[in-house]
């Protein structure tokens, strides 16, 4: 892993409901992004969050390139790679049931997810400045 990419972060929590653990790279080296960038993530995290009032498991969120070019069907310039983007799961709420609220002209508040992506095992959400939407029965 070239020392590029990212920074290591410290430990512990970045805002009250997620943690450092939990934004860092999952091949293993342990990085993120960017510390303020992920700290505005988090804090964003915290508004999605809000909207179910249940907890959110993080299924990924940073990923550096090399992990993220291993990936079936990861985008080339993943928001990912930013530390602006999430995977994430809701307990009790299939990933369309969280597609669907999360939706902007559903839910009303237009840039609380920029992109917004429905899978069959986790829903995609992302702080991008436009709106793209994929994965629900448009």
């Amino acid at each position: 892993m070239p020392d590029t990419w990212g920074v290591r972060p410290p430990e512990g929590k970045i805002t009250a409901n997620f943690s450092w653990d939990e934004a860092r790279c999952r091949c293993g080296c342990g990085r993120v992004a960017g510390i303020e960038v992920v700290k505005i993530t988090a804090q964003w995290l915290e508004q999605v969050r809000a909207v179910f009032n249940k907890p959110i498991h993080i299924n990924s969120w940073c990923r550096c390139p090399e992990h993220n070019a291993k990936l079936p069907g990861a985008a080339k310039h993943s928001y990912h790679m930013t530390g602006m983007a999430v995977d994430i799961t809701i307990r009790g709420l299939t990933p369309f049931q969280v597609w669907f609220k999360l939706r902007w002209k559903h839910w009303g508040v237009k840039k609380l997810v920029g992109g917004l992506g429905r899978y069959a095992s986790f829903t995609h959400v992302d702080r991008r400045a436009y709106a793209a939407k994929w994965g629900g029965d448009e």
